[in-house]
Parts: C-alpha cells; sequence; structure tokens
C-alpha cells in the first residue's frame, strides 16, 4: 500500500498539469483514472480486493491529496477524488461482506420486493451506494445523501421507482401477465426482455384501466366508446379520482362551465392536478381516461409502480391496479382539490416539509428528497422568495431535526398547483417563423459538408476537370478585366480561372471553403477573397464576367431564382458575361437522362429561367446528356428584342463518366424524381457554453475567452445557417412530450454573469437576432470571478441594474451556484446551502423562480443530482459534450463548448457532428 504514495510521488508534474487546469479534460473522473493509471497497484492485489486496503492506504492517500491539493490549487481535489475512488472500490467489492463502509460512502443491499426500510449509516457516512435487486434479479445502483445521519424510507422508494420502474414493471408481468400472452413472431421463447419492452406499456394500460381487451389505441381515443362507465353529477367543476377506482361519465353542475379540474390520486398519493374540456355540460369516462393518460404519461407509471411494487413481493395472483387499491386504502382519504399529511410522515416530528411547488411531471419537481436540517434556514428562505408551501410537523419553536421535499404532500391543505397540458409563455419558441423554413440549401448545409472534410464533390475526378475544361473553353481569348466567381467551393476552378483575368473576386456561402480557396490560390495577388450568401447578399457591380457553376439548384425555389437572374444582369456592364455549368435532372425531364437529386429544378429549367431574362442572350452552350454548360452576353445599351439571335450550341456524347457516388444517382432512361426533403425539425438540440467575449484578458484564461470578432463570426453563420434562439423551458417541453422543435432550434448559454457580456456579448446577439441564457454565480454579483483569483488579475461581474436592463430585453438567467465552488467537493449541507441560497437570491433580484442550473466547473454526480433537484431546479445544465436529446435527464443535460482556441472550423464541426 504504500508503494501507492511512493509512486505518485515519482513525477507528479503532469498529473500536477491536469489538476490545475492546465491541460485539457479536467473533470474529476479523469482525475481518478489518471491517479490508477498512473499507479498500478501491486499485483498481488487485484481490484475485487481494494476494499480490504482501504483501511491501510487511506490516512497516506489522504496526506498525498491535501499536499497535491495545495500544490495545485484545484479546490476540493481531495474530497473530489476520494469520492470517486469510493466508489470505484464498492464496485468492485463484489466479495466483500456488505454493508460496507469505504470513507465518507456506505455501500447497502436492498432488495425492492421486500418492505423498505429507513437505512441508518455508521456515522461520518456522507452518501449511499446501494445495490438494488427485486426479487433476487440485480436492477442497478442508486446513489443517494445521507442526511442528519439517514436515508429515508420513502426517499429510497420514490427514488428505486424513478431508476428502476421499467425493471420492476418487467419482472412483475414476467411473473403474471406475460405467462398468458403469446410472445411477438420472432422473439425469443425466452426473451421475456424483449417482449416486455414491445407490449410492456400496452400491458399497463390494460392493467392500471382495467381494460384487458383493448389495444394500445383505444387509451388515446377519446371517441372510443366505453359503455360500462356510469354516470357521476358533481355540484362543482371540481373532482378527485383515485387511478384504481372506476372513472364516471361526469356532469357538472352548470352548463357554463367550461373545464372540469380533477385531482388525480395514485395509490391515495396525490398525483396532480389536471384540466379537462367540457362538453355540452359532461365530460366522458373516456375523455378523462385519454387526458389522465396523455398528460401521466411515464410518470404514472413510475408512481403506480412504486405505490403498488416496490416494497412489496410479487404476488401472482394481484394486478397492478388491485396493488394500488390496497395502498390507497391504507392511507387517509382525500377531498376535492386538497389532503391532508398522509401516514408516511406522521410519526415524523419537529420535520421541516417543502412542498407544493409548480410541478412538471416527469421532472425533479416529482422526486422526493431528504434535506440536512443544517441548511434549513437556508431552505425556508428560498421557499419564501419563490412561495413554495413549507410546513413543520411540530412546534415551530423546537428545532428542526429532519427535512424532507414532498410534492404532492399538501400539509396546509391548500390545492395542488396545476399541470397544464400545454405549455404557456416562458415555453413558446422565440423566433421569427420565416426562420423555421429554411431548407437544407442554408449556410449550414456547406459550413458542415466542408467541414467534414475536403473535396467533397470529387473537385479532381476527371468528370469535373473535363467540365472545368470545357467551361474555360467557351470564354473569349482575350483577358477579362473583373470578374465574380458565385460559389467557388474549395478553389480548384478558381486557379484554372485566375489566368484568364485581371481581378477576380472568389466567393462562396461557406467561410471554410473561401479560406480553402486563399490557401489555393495563394500565389495570385489579384484574387479577393469573400464570404457572400449569393441569394441575400447584394453583388459587387461593374463586372465583366460572372462565374456561377453547380449551384443554382439549391435556390429557395422558382422565384427565388428569377430574382437572382435579373440581380446578375444588372451586376454585369453591357458586354459581359455569365458563366454557368449545371446539371440534368429528371425532376425537369423525367423522360430523359438526369441525377435524381432531391432539388426542385435543374439545368433545363436555370436555362430557361436566365434565357427570360432582358439583356441576357445565350452566346455559346455545350450540352452532354449529364450537364449543360452556357455563356450568357449581356448586350449593349440599345437592346433590339425582336433581332434576330442564334447561339452556339454543341452536343455530344458524354466525355467523361461521374465518379461512382455520382453515377449511381443517375437515370439514364429517364424516371420518377425524388421526394421532396422532409421539414427541418430538432430533436437533438445543441446548447452552446461561452464564459467571456473580450477583446483581451488573462493568459491562463484564454481557453474560456473568445474575442468579440470570433463570436461575431460565429453568430453570423448561425443566423446565415438558419439557428433560431429557444428557451430552456421550450426544450424541457419537448422532452417531455418527445415532439421536435420546428426548424434549427440552438441556445446560447454563458456561464458566471461576466460584465463583458453586456459590453460585448449582448450587443452582437441583437444585431444578428439571438438570445441567450446566463448563469450567474449570486453571491457574486456586482463584484468579480474572484473563483480565478489564482491566475492573475479578477475580471469584473454585471450587476443587477444591468442584469434587470438585460432581463427586459429577453435574456433569461439562471443559477451558477452561490460562490462557485466545486460542488462534489463540498459536504451534504453545503451543496444544499449554494443552490437553496442562490436560488432565493436570483428570484427575489429577478421576480420569479429560478429553475435552471449550470453546475460550476460541469461538477456533478448523482448525490449533487439528487440535492439539486431537491432545491426546486428541474433544469440542470453539465460540461459533458454533446447534443441534447430526449434521452437526457433533465438535471445532466450536456452542452457543446465553445472555446477561445476552436477554430471557426471546429465550430461547425462541433454543431454539426458526422
Amino acid at each position: 500500500p504504500a508503494g501507492l504514495v511512493v509512486g505518485l510521488g515519482k513525477d507528479t508534474s503532469p498529473l500536477l498539469k491536469l489538476l490545475n487546469g492546465t491541460a485539457p479534460g479536467m473533470d474529476p473522473y479523469c482525475i481518478a483514472s489518471n491517479l490508477f493509471e498512473a499507479v498500478p497497484l501491486p499485483t498481488c492485489c487485484p481490484p475485487t480486493k481494494w476494499w480490504q486496503l482501504w483501511q491501510d492506504v487511506d490516512s497516506s492517500l489522504q496526506h498525498f491529496l491535501k499536499a497535491l491539493e495545495q500544490a495545485s490549487e484545484s479546490q476540493g481535489l481531495g474530497q473530489r477524488v476520494n469520492i470517486i475512488l469510493e466508489r470505484m472500490i464498492l464496485v468492485h467489492a463484489t466479495d466483500a461482506p456488505w454493508p460496507l463502509q469505504i470513507g465518507h460512502t456506505y455501500g447497502f443491499l436492498i432488495d425492492s420486493a421486500q418492505p423498505i426500510v429507513d437505512i441508518n449509516p455508521p456515522v461520518g457516512a456522507e452518501r449511499l451506494y446501494c445495490i438494488v435487486t427485486f426479487a433476487g434479479q440485480r436492477l442497478g445502483v442508486l446513489e443517494l445523501p445521507v442526511c442528519d445521519g439517514q436515508v429515508s424510507k420513502i426517499v429510497l422508494k420514490d427514488s428505486i421507482a424513478a431508476r428502476f420502474y421499467w425493471q420492476i414493471l418487467g419482472y412483475f408481468y414476467k411473473e403474471t401477465a406475460y405467462q398468458k400472452q403469446a410472445i411477438p413472431n420472432g422473439a425469443d421463447a425466452d426473451d421475456w426482455n424483449t417482449q416486455h419492452n414491445q407490449i410492456g406499456w400496452t400491458t399497463f394500460l390494460q392493467d392500471l384501466w382495467d381494460r384487458p381487451d383493448w389495444s394500445e389505441e383505444n387509451f388515446y381515443d377519446a371517441g372510443h366508446v366505453d359503455p360500462s362507465a356510469q354516470t357521476l353529477q358533481t355540484g362543482s367543476n371540481e373532482i378527485t379520482l383515485e387511478v384504481s377506482h372506476p372513472l364516471f361519465n361526469v356532469i357538472v353542475a352548470s352548463p357554463d362551465v367550461s373545464d372540469l379540474k380533477v385531482t388525480l390520486t395514485v395509490g391515495g398519493i396525490p398525483f396532480g392536478l389536471f384540466t379537462v374540456p367540457v362538453h355540452d355540460g359532461q365530460v366522458s369516462a373516456q375523455a378523462l381516461r385519454v387526458a389522465l393518460t396523455l398528460e401521466g404519461s411515464v410518470e404514472l407509471c413510475r408512481v403506480a409502480v412504486r405505490e403498488a411494487f416496490v416494497g412489496q413481493s410479487i404476488t401472482p395472483a394481484m394486478t397492478l391496479r388491485q396493488g394500488l387499491a390496497i395502498a390507497a386504502q391504507a392511507r387517509i382519504r382525500h377531498t376535492s382539490c386538497s389532503a391532508s399529511l398522509s401516514k408516511e410522515f406522521e410519526s415524523l416530528p419537529y420535520t421541516l416539509i417543502l412542498g407544493q411547488r409548480q410541478q412538471m411531471l416527469g421532472s425533479s419537481s416529482c422526486r422526493w428528497a431528504s434535506l440536512p436540517a443544517q441548511a434549513a434556514e437556508d431552505l425556508m428562505a428560498m421557499a419564501k422568495a419563490t412561495g413554495e408551501k413549507i410546513a413543520p410537523t411540530a412546534d415551530s419553536h423546537q428545532p428542526i431535526q429532519r427535512v424532507i421535499y414532498a410534492p404532492n404532500i399538501l400539509p396546509t391543505g391548500q390545492p395542488a398547483q396545476p399541470h397544464q397540458a400545454k405549455g404557456g409563455g416562458s415555453s413558446e419558441v422565440t423566433a421569427n417563423p420565416a426562420s423555421l423554413q429554411v431548407g437544407f440549401n442554408s449556410r449550414d448545409h456547406f459550413e458542415t459538408l466542408f467541414a467534414t472534410g475536403p473535396d467533397p464533390w470529387k473537385y479532381t475526378f476527371g468528370y469535373e476537370q473535363t467540365k472545368y475544361e470545357q467551361t474555360l473553353s467557351l470564354l473569349p481569348p482575350k483577358k477579362i478585366k473583373r470578374a465574380l466567381e458565385l460559389a467557388c467551393a474549395e478553389g480548384h476552378f478558381t486557379a484554372q480561372l485566375a489566368p484568364r483575368v485581371q481581378s477576380l473576386i472568389a466567393t462562396d456561402i461557406s467561410q471554410i471553403a473561401v479560406d480553402r480557396t486563399a490557401q489555393r490560390c495563394a500565389q495570385f495577388s489579384h484574387i479577393q477573397f469573400k464570404q457572400l450568401d449569393m441569394a441575400i447578399d447584394p453583388l459587387p457591380e461593374s463586372l465583366q464576367l460572372i462565374v456561377c457553376s453547380e449551384v443554382l439548384y439549391y435556390m429557395a425555389g422558382l422565384d427565388a431564382l428569377e430574382n437572382f437572374a435579373k440581380r446578375i444582369a444588372i451586376a454585369l456592364d453591357p458586354g459581359g458575361y455569365f458563366l454557368t455549368a449545371h446539371a440534368h435532372l429528371v425532376v425537369d425531364e423525367p423522360d430523359h437522362t438526369g441525377y435524381n437529386w432531391d432539388h426542385p429544378f435543374g439545368a433545363k429549367v436555370i436555362s430557361d429561367t436566365f434565357t427570360k431574362v432582358e439583356n441576357l442572350l445565350l452566346a455559346k452552350e455545350i450540352r452532354t446528356p449529364l450537364y449543360r454548360i452556357q455563356l450568357y452576353r449581356k448586350s449593349g445599351k440599345t437592346w433590339i428584342p425582336w433581332k434576330k439571335h442564334s447561339p452556339s450550341i454543341v452536343t455530344m456524347s458524354q466525355p467523361t463518366p461521374p465518379p461512382a457516388a455520382a453515377a449511381s444517382q443517375v437515370l439514364w432512361n429517364g424516371g420518377k424524381p425524388s421526394k421532396a426533403a422532409t421539414p427541418i425539425t430538432t430533436d437533438r438540440l445543441p446548447i452552446l457554453m461561452y464564459h467571456r467575449i473580450a477583446p483581451e484578458g488573462e493568459a491562463g484564461l484564454k481557453q474560456w475567452r473568445l474575442s468579440p470578432e470570433m463570436f461575431a463570426e460565429q453568430l453570423h453563420y448561425l443566423r446565415d445557417a438558419g439557428y433560431y434562439s429557444v428557451s430552456l423551458a421550450a426544450w424541457r417541453m419537448a422532452i417531455a412530450t418527445k415532439k421536435p422543435l420546428p426548424g434549427r432550434a440552438i441556445i446560447l448559454t454563458f456561464d458566471d454573469g461576466y460584465l463583458d457580456f453586456f459590453e460585448h456579448a449582448y450587443p452582437a446577439l441583437k444585431q444578428f437576432g439571438f438570445s441567450a441564457t446566463v448563469f450567474l454565480v449570486a453571491d457574486r454579483v456586482g463584484q468579480s470571478n474572484q473563483w480565478d483569483a489564482a491566475y492573475g488579475k479578477e475580471v469584473p461581474l454585471m450587476d443587477w441594474s444591468q442584469i434587470r436592463q438585460l432581463q427586459a430585453q429577453g435574456i433569461e438567467f439562471g443559477s451558477h451556484t452561490a460562490t462557485h465552488r466545486h460542488l462534489c467537493a463540498l459536504s451534504i449541507a453545503e451543496i444544499v446551502q449554494e443552490c437553496g441560497r442562490s436560488r432565493a437570491i436570483l428570484t427575489r433580484e429577478l421576480g420569479h423562480p429560478i429553475q435552471t442550473i449550470a453546475y460550476p466547473y460541469g461538477d456533478v454526480d448523482p448525490v449533487v443530482q439528487h440535492l439539486v433537484g431537491a432545491c426546486g431546479y428541474t433544469m440542470g445544465l453539465s460540461c459533458f459534450p454533446g447534443h441534447s436529446s430526449f434521452q437526457n435527464a433533465l438535471l445532466l443535460l450536456p452542452r457543446i463548448e465553445v472555446e477561445g482556441t476552436t477554430s471557426f472550423q471546429e465550430f461547425v464541426r462541433k454543431l454539426n457532428p458526422s
């Protein structure tokens, strides 16, 4: 064991560089990995025996980590590494006598098919590492905080159901319903898990609503007739329903009532308040069933499993619905829209209960949690600021010994917060509707194409080179004075055109393509290089030649093409030339050879459009089966439209075959064109992470600072590519409903709240039409980034006046904790105090409850997530890289970090990974 410390001491410089943040990948998981990689344990001690060495190694390791933390100036390093090492040891302690305490982590085994009891770990334990089984089958691992020496059975039960509800439901149905049902064709008779994933949801709905013969579609069809339902007349527009009881056709008291407010309980526990439309003075039982099924969704399944199965042994004769009915009977009955304390809380004296938050089903607002009594004052201040209900279960003059967050348990007897079926204003998309219509022909398409690799169209192949030679052959022999090339791509044709002109402007919609053209044509001093979107940007004028090939199919439609043709005629001087080459597409002529590309038109329509433009006359043309090359000339100042004009047209067989990939898309005998592109939607959302936007700063923090010019270049691209800003609330609703956002959505986030956001970032955002979410360090507003003092001069942060100005302009704000500390390095109480105090301060200052948090340094683990959710945050943003998807946990959303060293090409590639 002593070799562990000695080995680490041999050469710590690479590790120190990693730990103090000067190396990429500053992540506690990476730290732990490096520790073990750098120092192999003795071969006589395999991983399964690490737990036996812990007592011997612990004191030496703590001494080393403390010294390393001081040397590297890495805040809380020792604690963060300890947590990871303790977890890793417990993972491998398969032959250890459980329960097992490793440092501050307590390993425990729990069978969720047996009665769930409070867990009281030994003194010093702060975290529970719990291996969960169900009837002997391993489900997985839960990590929970130990608050005031205990992990409550109600928290355990809820956490087990939240994490493993689908597996538990499957094990139950394996022993019950699946014994009676036929296995789908092609499924292995023993593969019950495959069967469960195929028919489990339908089986659950049949069981829950006691309709074993219904198909899944019946549960979502409000017009489906349920002849067995009886009628109930209510004296108000409110009603309480227990899910395990029969549903009624409800007749409301007044014909003027438009909505019926339904409080649903599951096993006697309040689940949510729903609003169901009233038609002709009544709501049918089927309408209730459909509304509750749709709105309850997966959370309804979680809670049903929790109340019916968790802590209960499998009884084959019992259904889920029967289990819920038994649970409901064992609890205090609830009246319309109100509830008293359930039996779970009656035996908890001196307990502070937090509840009645605005609830979003499936989010952290639905999870039960314990919180440390040491943080009670901060939590009460937070509840006061946010308007959330709190209640002690005993004399308020006695010291609080426990704190519990219990969603929908209403000790004050007040109505539950309604769960709205439709998103409110904060969830709406904040975009110009026109920006949602951007097709694949936007700048995004081309930047992505070039960012993923060079030569996307095989410019160097004989097919393209032959076309280049034919194109240049149509030009007059005399050098042209001033020329413009549109869509220059990577400059292969530009380099061949340059000797034929005196002055050339090479442009492309893609900045990456322009940069590559500049590199390829660096030997030519008479070329200007410029990023230009020819569809919307002004064209230079007084030109003698415009070249535009293989790009006009990407126009938004025929109107856009016609408008562009007119702009070409205006930009040319009299006598000037327009040179173009485009492929034949079957969409133009289905009975002729052409490419089966998904474009609205091809070479023939393009030719017809330019031929109709006044002053543009077709002078020469080379036509092959696959493409046509055309040279138009602008007539002189005096144009005589009836004067006969005969262009020179050369028709030939295909001189060079196309590359294999292109050849596979050719219909040589014509044919039906491909279907139009589907509308763009966003089900994988890029959430960008920035820190500073400033022209200068400390060298040690360069990684987290972009120049205003770099930021403007990125915003320019995002606007041209059709991106638009959405709120985190809009994305939360999309995840909940599994409905993609329209168009190409994006969220820009900024951590820390630097003053330069007000000075540099916001003006640029406003200029390009974007919004953003800024995460504030609540205790440091108006001060400086003291957490980065080791890097040199501190940087000022925005004050409340500036923050309120930005909020009035649509900028949203979230929490970055109170003091920007590593959350995993803190005690359980400190984590809650950091998050609770920040939420209270921000809510008071900004006038509405704050529900989003970005973890400082990306430092988060399951225990931090649990506590953050219990403090009222429903969305948490990490530093894990990648796009956010519907599968992400709301409290662990990934982000795409944009660093000061990120090139434009890397920026595009991050947005559009292969």
